[in-house]
């Protein structure tokens, strides 16, 4: 049984981490915010140019950039 919850878990995890167009984001007095949430975005961004190639990648917490 744990052999079957085990890789369920792992898809569930891997799945939920998508990463938020950083143009999608709402900046709320410093703060950025995802669409039609109340809490601040924490989780991974990404840009993009016209041309669909990666501008920038990054994450944020609590809805401010964490890291570089």
């Amino acid at each position: 049984m744990i052999k079957r919850i085990v890789p369920l878990l792992f898809v569930g995890l891997v799945w939920g981490q998508s990463k938020m167009d950083i143009d999608n984001l709402i900046d709320r007095d410093g703060f950025f915010y995802a669409p039609n949430k109340e809490k601040p975005f924490t989780g991974s961004v990404v840009g993009l140019y016209d041309n669909g190639r990666k501008k920038l990648s990054g994450r944020y917490k609590n809805g401010i950039k964490n890291g570089q």
